[in-house]
């Protein structure tokens, strides 16, 4: 609300909006991937009571992490070039806003990785109050800093709220985390054992689907930036509410899915797997269909509420409910898919995952460009939600072909 009231559609907060997708990428690319696969091996240590094994785990992952984050500072010298081409509709001076707010924000690059292994730490425990909760320090933290230095300094100030509240979260992470676990986020020496092994192989497994995955933000980004002044800020309001339910609907799938279908890998308990996939892939995709309904009756009303407010205005306000309307409707595919990744996941099958998301995220990049030449931004939204069904339905049907395989 209170970026919409000082910002509106302006290009600043455009600006914004690119250079926290290039930031993104590489912490997607890794950690995505490896957040799954650190929640699956410690599930199983846990499960075995080796805390050494977890601690030693955690260590050698968060080095490996670290270590694979400052690689990517090789690419440096290409940003400009990245830049241009992800931000080709915009001006020389936003583009050159993109660059200076990609370097103010390389705190958020290293803690928002370390927060995400952490979080997965917290998953695999079955700390899900603090999985809920400690997140929430962001946005408060871009909302202090709002208050204090409101939009005089440009979208600078939502640069510093960020990194703030990142490095606020990786603190409580901990904190959180030696209470109840007596582990820590932090590196150690680097040792490459059994377990680190094993979960490394399956992160490779992995990362050839993740890889395009991430990509997409920066995609549309991209596509946005093309069709005019204002469209990636209307994108990002579009996206905003549908995606605080999805990720939390996909969180609360995430946190519960993981380690239950893990334990029951581990008790080889096949057909109650089999039972778990085909009964809550039909009450999700009830309740998020019916879920969506809602939410589309209430868009225009929530617009109003949440975003309508000083620089944001009565034409912004039409555009950002028709591109939220599409988006809610990416929810029941969302759902299904994240819990049948999960299950692939715990299973060991990362090659299905990796192959369906390959499928999924180039047929979607077919389909947004075939459609925002259409229908402009909202075929962004429109490409995701038809793309969702498709995936989930692939890793549905992979999960059944695994069960089968493996009783």
């Amino acid at each position: 609300m209170m970026v919409a009231a000082a910002f509106g559609l302006s290009g600043n907060l455009e600006a914004y909006i690119i250079a926290f997708s290039l930031v993104s990428l590489p912490v997607a690319i890794l950690l995505n991937p490896l957040q799954s696969t650190l929640i699956s091996a410690l599930t199983k240590a846990h499960t075995k009571n080796n805390g050494d094994s977890a601690g030693a785990l955690l260590r050698g992952t968060v080095s490996v992490t670290l270590v694979g984050l400052l690689l990517f500072g090789v690419l440096v010298p290409f940003l400009p070039a990245a830049i241009r081409l992800v931000a080709r509709g915009f001006s020389a001076q936003q583009q050159a806003l993109v660059h200076d707010y990609v370097f103010w924000l390389i705190p958020y690059y290293l803690f928002s990785a370390l927060n995400i292994l952490g979080l997965g730490v917290l998953q695999a425990r079955r700390l899900f109050a603090y999985n809920a909760i400690i997140p929430a320090v962001i946005p408060l933290s871009i909302i202090v800093f709002l208050v204090l230095f409101g939009p005089s300094q440009g979208a600078l100030v939502l640069v510093w709220g960020l990194c703030a509240g990142t490095v606020a979260e990786y603190l409580l992470i901990n904190i959180a985390l030696w209470h109840k676990t007596r582990l820590l986020v932090i590196p150690g020496t680097l040792r490459v054992t059994q377990g680190l092994r094993t979960m490394l192989l399956q992160f490779a497994l992995f990362l050839p689907g993740t890889f395009i995955v991430a990509f997409v933000p920066v995609i549309n980004n991209g596509l946005a930036s093309r069709i005019g002044h204002g469209a990636v800020a209307a994108l990002s309001y579009g996206y905003r509410l549908p995606t605080i339910i999805s990720t939390i609907s996909v969180t609360a799938i995430g946190i519960a899915a993981l380690p239950f279908f893990s334990s029951l890998v581990v008790a080889r308990d096949y057909d109650k797997l089999n039972h778990s996939l085909r009964r809550w892939s039909v009450v999700l995709a009830a309740c998020a269909l019916i879920g969506a309904a809602g939410f589309i009756l209430l868009s225009r009303f929530l617009v109003s509420i949440v975003f309508e407010h000083g620089a944001f205005g009565l034409a912004a306000a039409h555009i950002v409910t028709r591109i939220q309307n599409v988006y809610i409707l990416e929810l029941p595919g969302l759902l299904v898919g994240t819990m049948a990744s999960r299950l692939l996941v715990a299973m060991g099958q990362t090659k299905i995952v990796t192959s369906v998301a390959m499928i999924s995220t180039t047929s979607y990049v077919i389909a947004a460009y075939f459609l925002v030449p259409r229908i402009g931004v909202v075929g962004i939204a429109l490409a995701g939600a038809l793309i969702s069904v498709l995936n989930a339905s692939l890793l549905f049907f992979g999960v059944r072909r695994a069960l089968q395989a493996a009783t």
